[in-house]
């Protein structure tokens, strides 16, 4: 029970965290999001009557996928400063188009499109069309309005069959470091493709919320790419003359720009499989997001001695930054490997699933030999490096 007079007053930034440790300092649950359940403060106990909160400030309606109010994230480290300006960043943005729900998700995806984006393929064991999704496919039916996500500069208009679209480019606050290897950078980008009859030209400079185009296809295939508007395959091709200079894949979860990107209810599953070609048994560790709010980011696969504290293995996984993929070409990031733990996207149907699911998988010839004291140790952290899922008690079941 956290008092409302210890608490208020408060400000509309601050949150209640609250974390619970067993005896051996493990089992650390954290709870978030109790800025908009307790808002409002009454008096304090014995005190004077607190000042009512101010009347909310009237909003635009978004034209968005209906989401959670957002809850500011703790600060993330320094070296992620990117996410520390789209926090900032997307509380000033608008939805691209005036309704639309999340058909493909950004990350390891089974629902590959067949050519420039133009519809999902089917499944099947012999083709279970893996590839690292790298954008958001939002349902649009053919005429709808494309809306501009930020303030920018047009700077390209693509009209090649199959890839019509159109490139923005938008200006960080300050130099920010994507990747920690790479030089900083103040430009970003958002990318929208199956669109026609723009309203815009080159080099116009837009506001938030402008029209740009309409879409020609079933769905916009939405993108956000920090640093260079060009793309890995780009550098790959043409290095000598690519914008991609630095030979990286500029492409971020493009949820991050949603004006109301928040947390959402996700959840985390435990659950073993047996390998086929031994006695050795897989972890496999099931994550689910709301179907509007799809923006899980990172995940650590440890080996940990409960005794000593000793970490044996340690594997991530970081689908803004590529850690955990090849991503030296896009051969290479399209194709799955299996010999590390991985992520293993399962089927999502629009219409009647409302949940996006992700399957962690631990190799069990990743983790054995194992001893008796040891433990898998599994977190998952959204886009903000919030709501840290640690999975224990993983010792006695999968004992190799």
């Amino acid at each position: 029970v956290v008092p409302s007079y210890w608490i208020c007053p408060k400000t509309k930034d601050e949150e209640i965290v609250i974390t619970a440790e067993d005896v051996w300092g493990s089992f650390k649950f954290i709870s978030f999001g109790l800025t908009a359940e307790y808002d409002d403060c009454p008096s304090q106990a014995g005190g004077p009557s607190l000042p009512p909160p101010p009347p909310p400030t009237p909003k635009p309606t978004q034209p968005l996928v209906t989401l959670p109010p957002h809850v500011p994230a703790p600060a993330p480290l320094a070296s992620e400063g990117y996410v520390l300006a789209f926090q900032d960043i997307h509380k000033h943005t608008e939805f691209v188009l005036q309704d639309g729900e999340i058909l493909y998700t950004f990350g390891p995806s089974i629902q590959k499109t067949n050519d420039a984006g133009t519809g999902p393929c089917i499944a099947t064991a012999q083709d279970p069309c893996y590839e690292f999704h790298r954008g958001l496919g939002l349902s649009a039916p053919p005429g709808s309005t494309i809306y501009s996500n930020y303030e920018g500069k047009v700077v390209a208009i693509l009209d090649e069959p199959g890839e019509e679209g159109l490139v923005l480019e938008h200006i960080f606050p300050e130099e920010v470091v994507f990747h920690i290897d790479k030089p900083g950078t103040t430009t970003w980008y958002t990318l929208y493709f199956h669109a026609a009859s723009w309203t815009v030209e080159k080099n116009d400079i837009v506001p938030p919320g402008a029209p740009l185009a309409i879409t020609n296809g079933d769905h916009l295939h939405y993108e956000v790419r920090i640093g260079t508007a060009c793309d890995l395959q780009d550098f790959v091709e043409q290095p000598d003359v690519s914008c991609n200079q630095e030979g990286y894949d500029p492409h971020v979860h493009p949820i991050m720009s949603f004006p109301d990107a928040s947390v959402g209810d996700h959840s985390i599953q435990i659950q073993k499989t047996q390998d086929s070609a031994s006695s050795n048994e897989d972890a496999i560790v099931t994550v689910t997001t709301p179907s509007n709010n799809p923006n899980m980011n990172k995940y650590t696969i440890a080996v940990i001695n409960v005794q000593t504290g000793a970490t044996r293995k340690n594997f991530k996984i970081d689908l803004n930054r590529r850690i955990g993929f090849d991503a030296t070409s896009m051969e290479k990031l399209d194709t799955q490997d299996t010999t590390n733990p991985y992520l293993d996207p399962q089927p999502f149907d629009p219409e009647n699933d409302t949940d996006w699911t992700i399957q962690i998988v631990v190799p069990a010839s990743w983790t054995c030999p194992k001893t008796p004291e040891e433990e898998l140790v599994i977190t998952a952290e959204d886009v903000w490096g919030r709501f840290k899922f640690v999975a224990f008690g993983l010792g006695t079941e999968f004992n190799c």
